[in-house]
């Protein structure tokens, strides 16, 4: 046993590699049986194991992690290959977000850990650093090893458990991002991470969201499942194309206590932003290959390069099956290693910095003089590298999945690709609709123009056979916009009353911040505000009935009880004890208990007021730690509620008087057409979920960008009537703090040419 921490000469190796193989053995025997149960009951079986990605155990390593699963549960490739999908998972708000299990880069960004939010002022979201650096997915390998394993095992697919912790602010665009992410290394069956059918209680602070009713993404939700069953559908049939096979770094791991995995890290990070499609293929899957064409070919897979990335160690059995296929006119590329294999070309490794998407290093190069490019995006004249895509290819057609997931300023994109004998068109999974894009021939090849904003996705579709004998595709034009409509005078109308958590209690004895949750062995508690006479009524959690509450000295009656988010309530009236400047609420409690369970089930004021919170933010106290969520209060916070005569308008309601508002809003206003247009609704920037009417009669939703909605069906020459109900996220009023929230700017775009090609 001491022999995988301590060296012990020549045969160090060898035990090291004959344990984790053994561990390996062990873990996949154990897969294998379940797998073997469910066929016999005639169920399909997939999982995940941590596959937190080939971390050196190596602490002094540029690329280490404590957690690494190589050593802990084995091989990735042999252990997930027991069952009719390959399984992994993704956390967080953020596309590299397999990082949540504390790996160390040296030399690269890793800090995907949120800032601690100020309760009711701060108004960045979740502000993960790592989204704000243009390259967003360094680091993040395991989907793209599921894949490539279900590729190379013959599997039905790849499975993703998504979405968890992303946190109460995880709007539909959010969780499409991540979907296309993910998508775009090979995800083919997502499945939302365990949440509970009620978020009574600590359950609020369970690696949320949760996907039902109590989200205020609900009402909406079915039209993102809806899009993930579209791209999961498309991504399903055929077979993955990928000219490209890095090999999988075990014997390198397992063997050399110094083997450092950042080569092969920053390898598949200048993958993805390339323009091949890739695999990692282990040791034994190349033993299974056949060498033909110049080709590595396995199943349906057909490999004209093969790269070994900083490797120190591989079986003689590999170097042999390497040679061969060079001898037969493969290409081999040694990154940064020496293995002796006679006609591999050696490629110098330069590091870089990972805050930016970088193609400019010697293998990226090296790549370009060996094979043709399979997609090119462009942003005008300039090579672009921040849109992500995957290839599959069947008899009739082939598929790129297309995805900008870091282009944040980049919305029109050619594409040039393999010019072929019929002409390519556009897939919009959201609206179902094919379009012909403005295409352009260039010798060998075609490009093809594309509207492609930041968080937006398609497919390019090339048919191998006329698209008559195909499909029943009815083609669309390309959208162009010759005529813009502003809309004004907008009527902006909350649909409930504003709302806000009491949190920031005070110690009635020492007058130190006690937040709410936190027992400090006191049981007098008070809250000061400031106020303008309203109508409010407190919310207060059934809990605390036998205890006492009153404010400005009047003691309170129950006089309605009520349901917040699954918990019982009592409501109080208080709009008659409510008076102009400073007000207190005094709150003694008989048990410490009611103290922390207040952390989940806080005290509200709910009426027609809005909200002001002002802090110099100069000193703080902790306040919720919820799994991967942090926030703290200002010492200094002063909290008003007023009612005025000031009507909401376009922009964030967060800013507006409304900071812990979760729930509807509905934006109003009518417009007039001299005659009957295509017409199509555009917003500048949603933050939330919005559903469009349009004359009585519902039209759609909006969830992600581009914000657009074709709308001509309802509309009518003269007078029409806009109805825009938006619903935000569960941050506000869960999670307490301003989180964006509404409309920036609508506008309509007519277009009198018809529609129908």
């Amino acid at each position: 046993m001491p022999a995988l921490w301590i060296d012990f000469g020549k045969t160090t190796h060898d035990i090291r590699y004959d344990y984790y193989t053994f561990i390996s053995q062990l873990y996949s025997n154990w897969f294998k049986n379940c797998y073997r149960w469910c066929k016999e009951n005639k169920l399909k079986y997939m999982y995940h194991t941590s596959d937190t990605g080939p971390f050196s155990f190596n602490p002094s390593s540029d690329a280490y992690c404590m957690r690494s699963s190589y050593f802990i549960e084995g091989a990735f490739s042999q252990v997930n290959s027991q069952g009719d999908y390959v399984g992994t998972d993704h956390e967080l708000m953020a596309l590299n977000a397999g990082l949540h299990f504390d790996p160390v880069f040296k030399g690269k960004k890793t800090n995907w850990n949120p800032d601690h939010l100020i309760w009711g002022v701060s108004e960045s979201r979740n502000n993960h650093e790592r989204l704000l650096t243009q390259n967003k997915t360094y680091g993040d390998v395991r989907a793209k090893f599921a894949s490539s394993n279900a590729h190379c095992k013959h599997k039905e697919g790849t499975m993703c458990e998504a979405y968890a912790a992303t946190n109460w602010s995880a709007t539909l665009e959010d969780l499409k991002w991540i979907t296309d992410w993910q998508a775009s290394q090979g995800i083919t069956k997502f499945v939302p991470h365990a949440f509970f059918y009620s978020i009574e209680g600590y359950r609020k602070e369970f690696a949320p969201p949760n996907h039902y009713k109590q989200n205020h993404l609900w009402s909406n939700y079915r039209y993102f499942t809806n899009y993930i069953a579209k791209v999961c559908a498309m991504l399903s049939v055929g077979s993955h194309v990928g000219n490209i096979a890095v090999i999988e770094p075990v014997e390198s791991l397992w063997k050399d206590k110094k083997y450092n995995p950042i080569i092969f890290f920053d390898l598949l990070d200048i993958l993805n932003h390339s323009s091949w499609d890739y695999d990692v293929v282990s040791e034994d899957d190349l033993m299974n290959m056949t060498i033909s064409n110049k080709c590595m070919n396995l199943l349906n897979e057909e490999y004209k390069l093969i790269i070994l990335a900083g490797l120190t160690h591989i079986s003689e059995l590999t170097a042999n099956k390497l040679k061969d296929f060079i001898h037969n006119g493969g290409s081999v590329f040694e990154l940064e290693c020496d293995l002796g294999i006679e006609g591999a070309l050696k490629v110098k490794h330069e590091s870089y910095d990972n805050n930016f998407i970088t193609t400019e290093v010697p293998i990226y190069h090296e790549i370009k003089k060996n094979l043709e490019p399979d997609l090119i995006f462009y942003d005008k004249t300039n090579v672009i590298n921040s849109v992500h895509f995957t290839h599959r290819t069947t008899l009739q057609y082939e598929l790129y999945f297309v995805a900008n997931l870091e282009g944040e300023n980049l919305s029109d994109v050619t594409v040039s690709l393999k010019k072929s004998d019929f002409e390519p068109f556009i897939y919009n999974p959201t609206t179902c609709q094919a379009f012909k894009g403005k295409i352009i021939h260039r010798g060998d090849r075609t490009e093809i123009a594309i509207y492609l904003p930041f968080k937006s996705s398609l497919f390019i579709v090339v048919p191998k056979l006329s698209i008559d004998e195909i499909s029943p595709f009815v083609f669309t034009e390309s959208p162009e916009y010759p005529e813009i409509i502003s809309l004004d005078n907008w009527q902006v109308l909350p649909m409930q009353e504003n709302i806000m958590p009491i949190s920031l209690w005070k110690d009635l004895k020492t007058n130190q911040i006690c937040p709410a949750g936190q027992s400090n062995e006191s049981t007098n508690f008070y809250f000061e505000f400031d106020a303008k006479p309203c109508h409010c009524k407190l919310l207060i959690p059934d809990f605390l009935e036998n205890d006492s509450i009153c404010i400005n000295n009047n003691k309170l009656q129950v006089t309605a009880r009520e349901t917040v988010f699954d918990a019982n309530y009592l409501t109080y009236d208080i709009s008659a004890f409510i008076r102009k400047g400073k007000n207190l609420i005094v709150l003694s409690i008989s048990k410490l208990s009611n103290q922390e369970k207040m952390e989940y089930c806080p005290i509200y004021l709910s009426g027609d007021f809005k909200v002001s919170i002002t802090a110099n933010q100069l000193d703080f106290t902790n306040y919720r730690e919820w799994y991967h969520f942090k926030s703290c209060i200002a010492n200094d916070t002063k909290v008003a509620i007023f009612k005025d005569n000031k009507k909401l308008h376009l922009g964030d309601w967060a800013k507006q008087g409304y900071p812990f508002y979760s729930g509807k809003v509905q934006y109003i206003a009518a417009f007039n057409l001299k005659q009957h247009h295509n017409v199509i609704l555009s917003i500048d920037k949603l933050y939330g979920s919005a559903t469009v009417e349009v004359n009585s009669h519902h039209v759609g939703t909006i969830n992600w960008p581009p914000y657009e909605l074709d709308i001509t069906k309802c509309v009518k020459s003269g007078s029409n009537l806009l109805i825009i109900t938006v619903e935000n996220t569960n941050a506000n009023i869960l999670e307490e703090y301003p989180e964006k929230s509404g409309i920036a700017n609508i506008r309509l775009f007519l277009k009198t040419s018809s529609r129908t090609i």
